[in-house]
């Protein structure tokens, strides 16, 4: 720095319409304490900058992660949902069939009970004949 290497500067300034001789020594000092608060201003803002990178490319893979971890979920919700439904379908044919071998069976045993009956009024007509022939 400059104030560094010199003890004494002097020089002539124009001012009020004469040249007038001044030490600029205490000047110097004080431009070059004014760059060093300059310059670790400008660091300052820029360590700052930097950090607010890091804090928003953080941000970002996390808003990625948690992107794919939607898409996973909705892969896996997209899948359940199929198998739920194809589960559901299996459930309703099996509900059917069973409802047909109800119906099935139920006129089974309409038709075993009609030709019980059939069969009992037959043989009772049997016995009744039988009686009348038999008077």
């Amino acid at each position: 720095m400059l104030s560094e290497e010199y003890t004494e500067i002097v020089g002539d300034i124009f001012i009020g319409g004469e040249w007038q001789t001044h030490d600029l020594q205490p000047k110097i000092v004080a431009l070059e304490e004014q760059l060093k608060i300059e310059k670790q201003k400008h660091l300052d803002t820029a360590n700052w900058a930097l950090e607010q990178q890091e804090r928003a490319d953080t941000l970002d893979t996390k808003f990625k992660e948690a992107e794919d971890k939607v898409e996973t979920l909705d892969m896996s919700l997209t899948s359940f949902e199929e198998h739920h439904v194809a589960h559901t379908e299996d459930l309703n044919q099996e509900l059917k069939d069973a409802e047909a071998e109800i119906e099935t069976m139920k006129a089974f045993m309409f038709g075993a009970g009609v030709y019980d009956a059939y069969s009992d009024w037959k043989a009772k007509q049997a016995l009744k004949e039988h009686a009348e022939d038999g008077e």
